[in-house]
């Protein structure tokens, strides 16, 4: 019997800002519809304190205003662009979201907490973020910064993260960022209706927040990503974080303790694009994990948050598999999602030509298919960074 072990995801959520700091990491706030005025005014009197400031301090205005429900209670502390990103999950461990070639992440931060007995999962918010009133991250990614689940558990708080990529020409030409935060009264999860390839989503309430500042203050004064480099990107230290993606971790028992059972993974989920009979090329996170047991394992999530999974008691879920390696190769593959499973399995015959892949020093791209419904396919790409020393390692200490 295949093995499982849980993996989390980012989910997705929106809202918007009101600039009211004046350099790198922005910062804004917004409570709601009606105290929109307030909050201009308020921010209007930040930008004024901040002159007043020396220039050698970091500007990273802290607003007062909030999201303060019955449930959580919800702060905005910085924004900004960034050619890469991390933050620490706990352990010593850190995260870093994906980065497209060619993209920054427009990162929105700030602090939760569950005031609340029921647990907060961040699939009960959905954010939008909209720059220059033209381009749309719809679904963007939010993420709490802890090391394990996508929640909040009750009377806790952590940190989060709201994030999407942005094209570096958007970038150049930036003016505004508008987030938009939507969530029901009862916290439950959000609702997304599809009907002829269109995704629909209502909420009992939306808060919105909105920066305007130029794209001056927000490139050259991005500060510092969470590992201290320099927004640039040119430290030796943000280098290693961008490229070592990989890392060792073991399988847990039934009392939530490691075991001596090891598999490799990814700090970060890759990007891909998936498609059905009701969707194309939407956005699709993936992981990969490689184990003590020569098993290959892919992780999907439709729309960076639904997991694919196979939900019958009685049939295995099998797909046809392209790999394509950097030369322009192609291999054809199969895998299996076994029934009552959450990952799709390389077969064995094929383990070692997609780990003789991953162990090399190029990006290495999947197109798959499922052989009962061949409308679903996902396209994506793995970047191999630091496996094979991790993996070698793994083996050699087995």
């Amino acid at each position: 019997m295949k093995k499982r072990i849980a993996v989390s995801l980012v989910a997705a959520f929106a809202l918007t800002l009101s600039a009211c700091g004046d350099m790198g990491s922005i910062s804004s706030i917004m409570s709601n519809e009606e105290s929109q005025e307030e909050a201009t005014e308020a921010g209007e009197e930040k930008e004024e304190e901040q002159e007043e400031e020396s220039a050698a301090e970091e500007a990273a205005a802290i607003c007062d205003d909030v999201i303060d429900t019955d449930a959580f209670h919800m702060t905005f502390e910085t924004v900004g662009f960034y050619p890469e990103y991390s933050y620490e999950i706990g352990g010593g461990a850190s995260m870093s979201p994906f980065v497209e070639e060619g993209y920054q992440l427009l990162v929105l931060r700030g602090h939760m907490e569950n005031k609340s007995t029921e647990v907060i999962p961040v699939n009960a918010f959905y954010c939008n973020i909209n720059v220059n009133d033209s381009f749309d991250i719809e679904d963007a990614d939010m993420n709490i910064c802890r090391n394990s689940n996508r929640e909040l558990d009750p009377y806790t708080d952590f940190d989060y993260i709201i994030f999407g990529n942005v094209p570096n020409k958007l970038v150049d030409m930036f003016e505004k960022a508008t987030f938009t935060i939507g969530f029901n009264d009862g916290i439950t999860q959000i609702v997304r209706e599809f009907s002829n390839g269109v995704s629909t989503t209502t909420t009992e309430n939306q808060y919105t927040l909105t920066t305007d500042l130029t794209t001056a203050e927000l490139s050259n004064g991005a500060g510092t990503t969470e590992t201290g480099a320099d927004a640039s990107g040119e430290s030796e230290a943000a280098a290693a974080v961008q490229e070592e993606y990989w890392y060792q971790d073991y399988y847990v028992d039934d009392f939530n303790q490691p075991t001596d059972q090891w598999y490799v993974t990814t700090e970060k989920y890759f990007s891909g694009t998936f498609s059905n009979s009701a969707v194309s090329d939407a956005d699709l996170a993936v992981k990969v994990m490689a184990d003590f047991e020569k098993d290959v394992t892919i992780f999907l999530y439709e729309y960076n948050r639904n997991q694919v999974k196979n939900s019958s008691e009685y049939y295995d879920d099998t797909y046809s598999i392209t790999m394509r390696t950097a030369d322009g190769t192609d291999h054809n593959l199969t895998g299996t999602l076994y029934c009552g499973d959450d990952r799709i399995f390389i077969d064995d015959a094929y383990v070692d030509e997609v780990l003789a892949a991953l162990e090399g020093e190029e990006n290495v791209s999947f197109y798959i298919v499922n052989n009962e419904r061949t409308v679903e396919n996902y396209l994506f790409t793995i970047i191999p960074s630091n496996f094979k020393t991790v993996y070698e390692a793994a083996v050699a200490a087995q």
